[in-house]
């Protein structure tokens, strides 16, 4: 039990019990003796002068910060040996709560990130940077509602004179942009702080892990952050690249503004079921442009390695062809077609070639498809022999009538018109049977002399 409990306030407001502790402050239930109300009340020790002097700096931003985001004050003053400040109490809790039950849906974090960039978004158009984005210090009232808490470590940019002392890291480990080790806070390093509670809504933990403090900076300073898709396969790739853009180690590179962030997640998550709508007031100097994208297959960096190193073989080969085997390829097909005639003999010198003979295309010229040869005579047809010069031949194989080609190797009747060709057939030997007029008298050549 805290001594703290059971003591009141102002004379009006009688603290309860003990909500929260943190590094510098304590905030307490307490209840409003004039109104009946709850009411949360964050204490600071007066004799811890840096604290005290950041207890102040933070009850001037408040005052000064009005919007519907941001957890407004209602009361401020001193009860030795404690600073005090009362702010409304919140009974939904804390978005780290929220996030402790699972990740998530997109939707709802786009909902909650709209209102904290809004809120993030007034602070620094007011010259203020918050330094201490996280999910413990985002209050939700009736789970829809959200306000941005604890401006315990605010910086004004304009006339604020550091009180850090030179070398301490200010922050929540987890949240620290990485240019913090030698830069100031800026609003870009809010942004970045922005980004990881994106990344922590959608999948359920933070980025970087690490058993100490100055282990978990040096992976900012060091690696990039996991995909989210591998740690929660719903997330799309263009809701990843929003995310990862946040998330970028230069501040040059991440989203120039809180607006700017919370409009291009939008766009993002309207992308995946409406094609190329953009919300009202969409910034195009946006680095991140999501548009639908489908689900690609992740190929594991081994395989990927390995492609890299076998792509410029395969480039090499490709170009070996190209210089090598086309000209030659082209230079042939020019050659044989200006000199047929000298590669006719070349060709015609093998059996395959005369059965097969190539025609050189020739441009502009027409060219006729290629003629089968003649069959080559069967065992079977006749040999004539000095004894059948006359008219009478012998064959091998069964006797076949003179006149017809014995291609078919078959037995034909006999044709009157034989007795008037004299015994002489119409195959393709060395004496010729001329048709006269189509009467089916021939002149039938024997031993050179013509014969009527």
């Amino acid at each position: 039990m805290s001594v703290l409990e059971g003591i009141t306030l102002a004379q009006h407001y009688q603290l309860q019990r003990r909500l929260a502790r943190g590094g510098m402050s304590e905030i307490y239930l307490a209840i409003d003796t004039r109104t009946n109300q709850k009411v949360a009340v964050k204490l600071v020790q007066q004799d811890n002068t840096e604290f005290c002097e950041r207890f102040r700096r933070e009850m001037y931003a408040v005052s000064t910060l009005e919007h519907d985001h941001i957890l407004p004050s209602f009361d401020y003053g001193e009860y030795d040996p404690w600073c005090y400040m009362v702010m409304p109490y919140i009974e939904q809790g804390t978005l780290r709560e929220r996030i402790a039950h699972g990740p998530l849906s997109p939707t709802e974090a786009a909902s909650i990130l709209d209102q904290l960039a809004s809120a993030l978004q007034h602070a620094h158009d007011h010259g203020i940077v918050h330094r201490d984005i996280k999910p413990s210090n985002v209050l939700l009232r009736d789970g829809l509602h959200v306000y941005l808490s604890d401006f315990g470590l605010v910086k004004h940019l304009e006339t604020d004179s550091s009180i850090t002392q030179p070398g301490a890291l200010i922050g929540t480990p987890e949240y620290m942009a990485p240019e913090l080790i030698d830069q100031p806070a800026s609003k870009s390093s809010d942004l970045y702080a922005l980004g990881i509670v994106l990344y922590q809504m959608l999948t359920g933990r933070v980025p970087f892990k690490s058993t100490t403090p100055m282990g978990i900076y040096w992976k900012h300073l060091q690696e990039l952050p996991p995909p989210p898709s591998t740690i929660n396969p719903a997330i799309e790739p263009a809701i990843e690249q929003v995310l990862l853009h946040a998330l970028e180690k230069n501040p040059q590179q991440r989203f120039a503004s809180a607006r700017e962030f919370a409009q291009a997640y939008r766009n993002a998550i309207s992308s995946q079921t409406t094609v190329n709508v953009r919300p009202s007031g969409f910034t195009p100097s946006a680095v991140v442009t999501a548009l639908p994208t489908s689900r690609k297959a992740t190929t594991p960096p081994m395989l990927q390695k390995i492609a890299a190193k076998k792509r410029p073989i395969a480039l090499a080969v490709a170009a070996l062809l190209c210089l090598f085997v086309l000209p030659a390829w082209l230079g042939f097909s020019f050659y044989s077609s200006h000199h047929h005639s000298q590669l006719s003999p070349i060709f015609t010198a093998f059996p395959l070639w005369n059965n097969y003979p190539i025609q050189p295309i020739v441009p502009g010229k027409q060219h006729t498809p290629p003629t089968q040869p003649p069959p080559t005579p069967t065992p079977t047809q006749a040999v004539p022999t000095p004894s059948n010069q006359a008219g009478t031949k012998s064959y091998i194989g069964q006797p076949v009538k003179t006149g017809i080609p014995n291609t078919y190797n078959q037995t034909l009747p006999k044709n009157d018109d034989d007795d008037n060709n004299n015994g002489n057939n119409n195959d393709n030997d060395k004496g010729n049977n001329n048709n006269n007029n189509g009467n089916g008298h021939g002149h039938g050549h024997h031993g050179g002399k013509h014969k009527h």
